[in-house]
């Protein structure tokens, strides 16, 4: 009898799981479709922070001291391609990075689907475009194999794109 109960657990705290997962998504796309509307001009024009390490360490004096000034202009996220724009995003939440690299991968045509949590490009041209939605074949990045795959006879809702 315990065996039959023992699978229903599992299965039940992985969809607890999915849930909290999916709601802390959902928060932080909140959080940054915020930073993506308000901040992106303003942080191109702000003076810079100086940077305060968290763990200060003595590095030999051959090593850099300070941080190149050049990773923080929005002119050098223009160079890096795209797996490494997506490792930014993905990896430096809640940052100055994070918000570059996502105006960068959406200049590149990449679209933020909210509900998935994923970014989505157009593979061909949509099979069908109304005011609401389109129907056609996508590639999307999944983070969790980190791998581009296509996905066909998708229907992107625009009301779940990040714009």
């Amino acid at each position: 009898m315990t065996r039959k109960k023992f699978p229903d657990r599992i299965k039940q705290t992985t969809d607890q799981r999915l849930a909290l997962r999916s709601s802390i998504l959902e928060a932080r796309m909140v959080k940054m479709k915020g930073l993506l509307q308000s901040g992106s001009i303003k942080c191109a024009i702000e003076p810079r922070m100086t940077y305060n390490p968290m763990n200060p360490w003595n590095a030999p004096f051959y090593y850099p001291q300070n941080p190149l000034p050049q990773y923080g202009t929005p002119a050098f996220y223009l160079r890096l391609s795209e797996d490494t724009l997506f490792f930014i995003f993905y990896y430096f939440p809640n940052t100055f990075q994070q918000q570059m690299a996502g105006r960068e991968l959406m200049r590149l045509s990449w679209r933020y689907h909210k509900k998935h949590a994923t970014w989505y490009k157009r593979h061909k041209e949509p099979v069908k475009v109304t005011e609401t939605f389109e129907k056609g074949a996508y590639i999307f990045f999944d983070p969790e194999e980190w791998k581009k795959s296509v996905k066909s006879d998708f229907t992107f809702f625009y009301n779940q794109l990040l714009v």
